[in-house]
Parts: structure tokens; sequence; C-alpha cells
């Protein structure tokens, strides 16, 4: 009885195992899934490049992908891809392969395996396409080559006959020296068709070619945009003009501007450009400068102007600074070049001060040349009334000195009152006496 008893018992563990085995593989089986283009990172190019080295067509490998399939239980399965499948990374180590770079020269390749991370136990990677990359490591090359244009268009534009500028002429590369090596020109492409005649400026993608004409990628410029200008108009070479604002303080004086550049070369429409005669710069505050101050400022173009020199849109000015001194001219009125204005035949004037002192500011050279003997001046007595007047002399402008105190001088102005004519009641004229009137005979000599 207990033996038939035990027999049912292991029917009912058998049957139990195979109740749960086939639940298993209905309810939760195990299944498969296929995960495409997991994008590939790329460990260890600061290391690599650290040691002067880089990797032949980095930009094709930055867009690399692996495909895989995994294998799982079907609830697992689909909780990871539900949840987990964004914590996947793919990615090649560059950095193991460093130390043998180190001092090798020209072209290496390496097999390097793609790895994964971040796939739970309970998954299983059933195939990975790729598994493994070629990498070819290469030393690095920099070179600077000139910036060329090439110009399309229709060819009756306008456009065809203008030389285009440049702004920026050459161009930095870096990348595999056998690349650098390859290449032949580097290019703008000028379409004269996109530029109109109120947009003669436009930034255009540089292309790097090699010698037979195909475009060269992989490499790394500094810069990737050029500003292009195509002459449009009237061109002129003006003058660049400083602007000041406030004076300096007491006790300096301003001896010298030097701008550089001095003249620029613009271009525009003939209207516009017939009336610039030059181009200011923005202004320079001239209250805290002490000594010799060197400033870059911008300069400021008019709307529909470009500047078609190839320099930034800016001017180093040097404002050239000086202590002053001071000193005082005793002067002689004889000894001065005085001209007289308004000065008639109807007044007399006489003036009192025979000298007065000249009190002059500059720099200590500056005065040290000036010579009185060459001074000029003048007295307007235009207007004035009999009387004495206060009147202001009238210096010329003295280059690098300043007069401190203006100069008046004394005057005293006298109307001329013309002589008054007597006319005697008496008095007969003789050439008006009638002969007859007086009695004196004439002889008839008829």
């Amino acid at each position: 009885m207990k033996h038939h008893n035990l027999h049912w018992k292991l029917l009912s563990l058998l049957l139990a195992g195979f109740s749960w085995l086939l639940v298993i593989n209905i309810q939760n089986p195990v299944v498969t899934e296929d995960i495409k283009n997991l994008k590939i990172a790329i460990k260890g190019l600061n290391q690599l490049e650290g040691k002067g080295h880089v990797i032949k067509d980095e930009h094709k490998l930055n867009n690399l992908t692996v495909d895989i399939q995994i294998k799982g239980q079907r609830l697992d399965i689909e909780n990871f891809l539900l949840e987990d499948l964004d914590a996947v990374v793919a990615y090649i180590d560059l950095a193991p392969y460093v130390p043998e770079l180190i001092d090798n020269a020209g072209i290496t390749e390496r097999l390097v395996k793609v790895e994964l991370d971040n796939i739970p136990d309970e998954i299983v990677v059933e195939e990975q396409e790729p598994s493994d990359v070629y990498i070819t490591f290469e030393s690095e090359k920099s070179e600077t080559f000139d910036i060329i244009y090439n110009i399309n268009g229709k060819e009756d534009s306008q456009y065809m006959t203008l030389d285009p500028i440049i702004k920026t002429r050459e161009v930095e590369i870096v990348g595999p020296e056998s690349v650098i090596d390859i290449i032949k020109n580097v290019i703008v492409d000028i379409n004269i068709n996109d530029f109109a005649q109120d947009l003669i400026v436009m930034d255009l993608p540089i292309f790097i070619y090699d010698k037979d004409g195909k475009e060269v990628t992989g490499v790394e410029k500094s810069i990737n945009y050029v500003e292009v200008i195509l002459p449009i108009g009237k061109k002129k070479i003006v003058p660049l003009e400083a602007d000041f604002n406030g004076a300096l303080p007491t006790g300096y004086t301003h001896t010298n501007t030097i701008i550089t550049p001095k003249e620029i070369t613009i271009v525009g429409k003939e209207e516009i450009i017939d009336n610039i005669s030059s181009i200011k710069l923005n202004s320079i505050f001239l209250s805290n400068i002490i000594e010799n101050t060197t400033k870059q400022v911008d300069f400021i173009l008019p709307k529909g102007v470009e500047c078609i020199d190839k320099i930034d849109q800016k001017a180093v000015v040097t404002i050239e600074v000086q202590k002053t001194n001071m000193y005082d001219f005793p002067i002689k009125l004889k000894d001065l070049d005085l001209e007289i204005l308004g000065a008639t035949d109807k007044i007399t004037y006489e003036i009192l001060d025979s000298d007065f002192v000249l009190k002059l500011s500059g720099t200590a050279e500056a005065l040290l040349e000036f010579e009185v003997s060459d001074l000029s001046a003048k007295l307007d007595l235009s207007n004035l009334s009999a009387g004495k007047h206060s009147v202001p002399l009238e210096l010329p402008e003295l280059e690098e000195l300043e007069v401190i105190s203006p100069i008046r001088l004394d005057v005293i102005i006298n109307e001329v009152v013309p002589d008054k004519f007597y006319v005697d009641p008496a008095y007969i004229d003789p050439v008006h006496i009638d002969k007859k009137t007086v009695g004196i005979e004439t002889n008839d000599y008829n």
C-alpha cells in the first residue's frame, strides 16, 4: 500500500514539473529580438591626439552604428526594451593602443573590438554586426593653405568682370598626414547670381579638393566660412578720421594722433560714395588719458558701404600726450605785426597800451620754438563809437600752443569832424561878374 502511494507521488511530481515547463514556454518563452543602429562612441581620442596621432576617416567612424540580436525570456526582453535600452552603450576604446603609437610614425592599422555595456545578465547577445572595426592610426599634420575662389553664374551677369574680395585669405587644416598631403586647392565657390545690388557681402563655406578635383573630407579647418565681398559700384580711397570726446586733464597737451591704417578702400553705390570724404572712428574719451595711449577703435561705415581691404573693421589709434608748461612772453606793440581792421577816414584811434604779456601753455619743445617776431595779430575797430574801448587782440591759432588768457588793448576812438566852409555875403566871385553890369567897356574886334 505504501509502495503504491510512492508511485502516485512520483507521477504527481513529474506532472507538476511538466506543467511548470509548459506554462513557462507558453506564457514566458525564450525569444530573440533585433536591435539596429546603436551608435558607436569613440573613447580615447584625447589621449591619441595628445601623442600627435589621429584616426583616418574619423568622420565616418562618428557615423558608425552596430546591429545586435539579443536572446532571453520574453518578459525580460520586453522589460529591457521598455526600460533599459537607452542605457546600452556601444563603443570602441582607443586608449590601450596609445602607448604603442608613441614612437610610431606613418600609418598603423589595428582591429578594435566593439564593446557593449549595460546589457542585463539575463539577456544574451547572440549576434553582433560589426563585432570589430579596422582603425587606421596616423601621424597628425597641420598645414596652412591659401584660399582661392571659383566664380559661377550667368555669363551676362553684371558681376562677371568684378574681382571678389576674400577678407580671410588663409586657412589652417589639421588631419591625418596622408590626407593633408593630397590637398591641392582650398576653394570658396562664389555664385554671382546670389548677390544683389543691395547685398554685396556673404559668408560662404570653404571646400577642400585633391588634384583630381575630388572633395577631401576627414580634416579640421580653422575656419569653415569666409566673408566674401563682391565690389559693386564705385571704389574710393578715403582717410580714417579720429573723433575725440572731452578734453585731457588739466596740465596735459594732446600733441599728435597716429591712425593705422591711415586710409581704407570703400565700395558702394556711386551716389553714396561721392558724398564720403572720410570715415570716422568711434569716439575716444580723453578725460582719463595722461600718457601716450594706444587703442583699437572700430570705424563706422555708412549703410550700403563696405570696406574691401583685407583687414578687420578696426583701426589702431595712438594718442600722444605730453605734460604742459606755461611761460609768459612780454611783447612790445611796436614789434608786433599788427593789422588794424575797420579804420576809416571818419575816425582816428590811439592805442594806449605799448606792450602786453602773452601767457602760453604747451610742451617744453613748443614753447622753446615759439618766436615772438613771427607773431601776427589783428585789432578790429569796426562799429566802435567815439570813446575809450577795451578791444580783444585777435591772435592766430598757434600750433601745439594754447593762449591761457585773452589779450585786450585799450583804444581811444575819436570821430573826425569835417571843416565847415565860411561864405562872406559881401564876396562876389569875379568869374560870375557881368561886365556890362559893372560898366566895363569891351573892344569890338569885329
